[in-house]
């Protein structure tokens, strides 16, 4: 089974390994290095990083040129066999050879003393086991830019193409959980790098952008050209005068891969300080553009006065809520407008300040007013507020799960449950337990195809294939549980929630005849997510493989696609009804 890291599972992770290497930086913040693996240090090497350096200035600094190094930079990053094997201080390398490069005034002189620099890493030994792209991989690696080059030039990168490095490299690894993604070890995170320091801020996008272009599996669905995105985005870290420019530039980047997993954490970030550490006492969804009171965080005691579940926001202060969306949409990243607008409405009303004006309208009221915000861990946030129990019947026909709370040890009690039941719904709508897979041999029979894979291949970095077809395994195998399966109707209730590892359950759920998927968009990113460290202490990952249909239909930013598409209303919510619920219990009675 493929196991799919959400944003809640990666922050426990985070919690459980600890943070070393405290630092006081420049402005007053302290940041801490989650120390992942032991090879990683927290110096820098000795290597001067002082923010003494001349700062460029981003009309000058010959943008094409700057583009090609970080091309060129990665290509031998994760190619040339010297660099694979760890032998190099590839940052500081880059560190070097920048002063010189800087001063570059020509065509012919830049690719003169690129050329310099890679001879200056030796010959090459003849690789007896590279081969070319596979004929039928989905995504390839892109070399365009190599042709456009002086021959020279680009007859050396094509060498050290054809006499890549093979096998586990210094920088990246394969790991597994029943697919491959990639694991980037071995990066520094300069914690104490003082800004402006332009090095390590084009090391940053130069990191960053390399990921991507070799081991990201859905290249291909950023719209924009990657390479178009380099060359947009140097400016905005060489033009980057303090720590909050530089995330905010990094979150931009980011956003441009249109992906709901690839997130800049929160840890370490001044910018998540700057969104505030306060809360309101209600969760807000975004139902028919509007957003909407769907649930109180707080007891009764603490909650607002004349605020109710359904009540509309419309303004924030003195700003419109519309006004504020539109300011906020670049700093999201997301597959989708529905996993964008979710996490907007998680943060909409977050501040620094302890109380927050507000406008509401309801059928019943037109109502200002100031509410209270409150510390995170005060707060019981949760994605979806629904009953909590695990399982239980609705009607004499109907049965119910939440897959939040199961666990494997339920399986026998819910085929006792169900066993009379007409149908059953499974609600998806909030990320799943650990025990939820016992439950997809119940509802699927065994050896049911329902997904297959795409993985990178670490000796061609940038190539991705499809594996063969994975299937539902017999849950009984492994245990000593002898269950008959389910023979009823099988629903499935979903909505923007409904991500990673609960968009992939709904995949091996939707394999089944008697399911039908009812709800509303989905999150639109699957696969497990690899971890990525940038300068400074910041984290982010990326999707690590490409998760499709047995036909080869993809789900990344298209999510799982509703059979019944029903969405909650404002009205329903106010009337405190599961639209979404009902329309199942409908369907199965």
């Amino acid at each position: 089974m493929i196991k799919s890291f959400s944003f809640f599972y990666i922050t426990i992770l985070l919690l459980i390994v600890g943070v070393s290497c405290k630092n006081n930086r420049n402005d007053n913040l302290e940041f801490e290095k989650i120390d992942m693996n032991a090879s990683k240090v927290c110096s820098n090497n000795g290597f001067d990083l002082s923010s003494n350096v001349k700062m460029f200035d981003s009309e000058e600094m010959k943008l094409d040129n700057l583009v090609l190094l970080g091309k060129i930079w990665g290509f031998l990053k994760y190619r040339h066999p010297k660099v694979c094997s760890g032998k190099l201080k590839w940052d500081e390398e880059l560190f070097q050879f920048l002063p010189v490069y800087l001063e570059v005034t020509n065509k012919v002189r830049r690719d003169e003393v690129l050329l310099q620099w890679i001879n200056s890493y030796g010959n090459l030994e003849k690789c007896q086991t590279c081969v070319e792209v596979d004929s039928k991989a989905v995504l390839k690696p892109n070399f365009t830019w190599i042709n456009n080059l002086e021959s020279n030039l680009a007859k050396k990168l094509w060498k050290i193409h054809e006499n890549r490095h093979q096998g586990p490299q210094f920088y990246v690894r394969e790991v597994s959980y029943g697919a491959n993604n990639f694991d980037f070890t071995n990066e520094e995170l300069y914690t104490t790098f003082q800004l402006p320091d332009y090095r390590l801020r084009l090391l940053s996008i130069y990191r960053y952008w390399n990921i991507v272009e070799y081991f990201y599996p859905h290249k291909h669905t950023i719209g924009e050209d990657w390479d178009k995105i380099l060359r947009k985005y140097l400016p905005k870290f060489a033009n980057a005068k303090n720590r909050l420019d530089y995330e905010v530039a990094m979150v931009q980047l980011i956003s441009e891969t249109k992906d709901t997993h690839n997130q800049l954490f929160e840890s370490n970030s001044v910018l998540a300080k700057k969104r505030g550490e306060f809360y309101p006492p209600f969760r807000t969804r975004f139902i028919e553009g509007k957003l909407v009171v769907t649930d109180f965080y707080v007891p009764e005691s603490q909650r607002p006065q004349k605020i109710e579940i359904g009540d509309v926001l419309t303004h924030i202060g003195k700003k419109t809520v519309k006004s504020i969306v539109d300011s906020l949409l670049e700093y999201y990243p997301a597959s989708n407008s529905a996993s964008k607008l979710r996490d907007i409405a998680k943060d909409i009303l977050r501040s620094n300040k302890r109380e927050l004006e507000i406008k509401l309208i309801s059928p019943t009221k037109e109502l200002r007013s100031t509410i209270r915000l409150f510390p995170k861990d005060s707060l019981e946030m949760r994605w979806y507020a629904g009953n909590k129990k695990g399982y239980r019947i609705l009607t004499d026909k109907v049965g119910y799960i939440k897959l939040s709370t199961v666990s494997e040890g339920f399986l026998k009690n819910i085929h006792n449950t169900f066993k009379t039941t007409k149908g059953v719904i499974v609600d998806i709508r909030e990320y799943p337990s650990s025990g939820a897979a016992s439950l997809w041999s119940y509802f699927i029979p065994p050896k049911t195809e329902f997904v297959k894979f795409t993985i990178g291949n670490i000796n061609n970095p940038g190539e991705f294939n499809f594996t063969e077809p994975k299937t539902i395994q017999k849950y009984s195998e492994n245990t000593n549980v002898a269950i008959a399966p389910y023979g009823g109707k099988l629903a499935v209730l979903l909505d923007e929630n409904t991500q990673s590892l609960a968009e992939y359950t709904a995949m091996a759920f939707r394999s089944g005849k008697k399911t039908t998927i009812l709800g509303d968009t989905t999150a639109g990113t699957d696969g497990n997510a690899s971890l990525v460290f940038l300068p400074g202490g910041l984290m982010t990952q990326i999707t690590g493989i490409g998760v499709y249909y047995p036909n080869g239909n993809e789900t990344q930013r298209i999510g799982i696609v509703p059979d019944v598409k029903i969405k909650p209303t404002v009205k329903g919510i106010r009337k405190g009804r599961d639209e979404i619920l009902e329309k199942a219990i409908d369907l199965i009675k």
